[in-house]
């Protein structure tokens, strides 16, 4: 049974790390278009940091991102790289819909973060809420994370229950 768990999280990896696309970006150096990909972990951390950021806050890193490396930065170029990132998080919005098992997603993604230390618990639950449309408290979602591991024979993340809420001694 283990092996087979084996199979089902290795397929999933698969099914977002192949969860690529391409953008044909114009570059104004040679005048010809470059193709640059997304794979699906960017594309959910894009779409996690426009969920907790908000558009314009995600749009301002891409602009500046943009602006690092195109000078002189020029009103065409913006209006270029607008359409691009709308077009992009459109794309990633319509993949999202579509995934298969967007639960098994959820705990794959939440778990390679939290594994590289690329997020915290609170953050995970609440990017597992806004993707599934339930709310998660971080200690169901860590519960919901360990258990997945356990089940796909994932190395333990170490993931110890949360620290209890301390009522105010002074509160009535």
């Amino acid at each position: 049974m283990g092996r087979m768990m084996g199979r089902q999280h290795d397929m999933t990896r698969h099914q977002l790390s192949s969860w690529s696309f391409a953008f044909d970006i114009p570059n104004h150096t040679t005048g010809a278009e470059d193709r640059i990909f997304l794979d699906g972990v960017i594309a959910l951390e894009l779409h996690q940091l426009v969920e907790c950021a908000g558009v314009e806050q995600a749009y301002q890193l891409f602009r500046f991102a943009a602006t690092v490396a195109v000078r002189p930065w020029t009103d065409q170029y913006e209006q270029e790289l607008r359409q691009t990132f709308e077009t992009i998080l459109v794309d990633i919005e319509h993949r999202i819909r579509n995934l298969p098992d967007p639960e098994e997603q959820a705990l794959w993604f939440s778990y390679e973060l939290l594994r590289q230390q690329k997020t915290t618990r609170p953050r995970a639950a609440r990017f597992a809420s806004q993707l599934l449309g339930r709310t998660i408290t971080a200690e169901a979602w860590r519960k919901a994370v360990n258990k997945w591991a356990l089940e796909n024979e994932m190395p333990d993340l170490g993931l110890p229950p949360g620290r209890p809420v301390k009522k105010n001694r002074n509160s009535y």
